[in-house]
């Protein structure tokens, strides 16, 4: 008789199972807990940006109304292990927040399209060198892209220099946002009123660097403004949530769709974020008031995500930096973590 067989005689299996069955259990129930929502936090009114820290161990939110210039609102710090949190009073709301790359300071743009600057554990807001007008700041917070008289120029975020700008886009610049790389810039502009021919239009730009002229590298009429932008998982094309669906543009100025429509009431897709990992897709969908998310280059879906409040609709969805863990902010200020991986 084998080894194997005189281990696992019948009065050994017994003790064999009930050594392994918790153990597979135990795997089991990590796995599908795993996916269940984590509340990491919750802020005043509802979160207007969010962000992670670029070692992925803290989540900023700021909060506010975004119909009142002035409404008094807040940039909550949360520590996602649980090592302290940090509040900072401002008075202002945020459209936009980033780390820098160090991870010591914020970056934020008001709805004045102003920008912000703070040392977040001093709570102290720093002088910024810039002009308003600003319309996207890099995912490092090192550069700036500000509208300017005749174009879009390009500043460098901590001395306010400038170090690019973009002339003559077709349209009036209205929004915009960086590449991963700071290499390209995909920009929105309207319909400008005094030259009739000029329509709404997406548009990709090369940034070279010593104030060299932007190169074009694509663009496509839109028949309406784009609800979101974000550089796609190649960051050689845009993805964004346009009248019905996400639908992307390349360098090459060629459209595909992806993902599901999006709802048929125009007036519910600012509740509709979407975000990418390397491995994942994701988009909130309003309709069955879940995040789905799809598996990367494929189309399939691997799970629906849904939060702890039912009543509350995503706003902002953002991936750690290691893709392992999804955060959302929903309009009722609370803060969501789903692990991923």
């Amino acid at each position: 008789m084998s080894v194997f067989r005189r281990y696992f005689a019948k009065k050994h299996l017994p003790i064999f199972l009930l050594a392994v069955i918790p153990v597979a259990l135990f795997f089991v129930m990590r796995a599908k807990l795993s996916w269940r929502p984590r509340v990491l936090g919750r802020v005043r009114n509802g979160v207007t940006a969010l962000v992670w820290s670029p070692d992925g161990k803290y989540v900023a939110a700021a909060s506010g109304d975004t119909q009142v210039w002035q409404a008094p609102s807040e940039i909550y710090v949360m520590s996602v292990q649980g090592n302290g949190n940090y509040w900072i009073k401002i008075s202002t709301t945020l459209q936009t927040l980033k780390f820098t790359a160090d991870g010591n300071e914020l970056v934020g743009i008001d709805i004045a399209r102003k920008l912000h600057r703070w040392d977040w554990r001093k709570r102290v807001e720093l002088s910024s060198a810039l002009p308003s007008g600003v319309l996207a700041v890099s995912d490092d917070a090192k550069i700036a892209a500000i509208a300017a008289r005749g174009g879009v120029a390009i500043h460098a975020v901590q001395n306010g220099q400038r170090i690019g700008f973009l002339k003559d886009p077709r349209g009036i610049p209205k929004v915009a946002v960086f590449s991963k790389d700071n290499k390209k810039l995909a920009l929105f502009c309207a319909q400008s009123s005094h030259i009739d021919h000029i329509a709404n239009s997406l548009q990709i730009w090369r940034i070279e660097a010593g104030n060299k002229p932007f190169e074009w590298q694509g663009g496509e009429i839109c028949q309406t403004a784009p609800f979101a932008i974000e550089f796609w998982l190649d960051q050689k094309s845009v993805a964004f949530i346009g009248s019905d669906m996400i639908s992307v543009l390349n360098s090459n100025g060629e459209f595909f769709s992806y993902g599901a429509s999006a709802p048929s009431n125009t007036s519910q897709h600012s509740f509709m974020p979407f975000c990418f990992s390397r491995e994942h897709v994701c988009w909130y969908d309003i309709a069955t008031n879940a995040v789905e998310l799809q598996q990367w280059p494929s189309k399939h879906i691997e799970r629906q995500l849904y939060t702890r409040v039912s009543s509350s609709a995503l706003k902002i969805l953002t991936f750690a930096p290691d893709g392992a863990t999804l955060a959302g902010g929903d309009d009722k200020g609370f803060i969501t973590l789903w692990r991923i991986k």
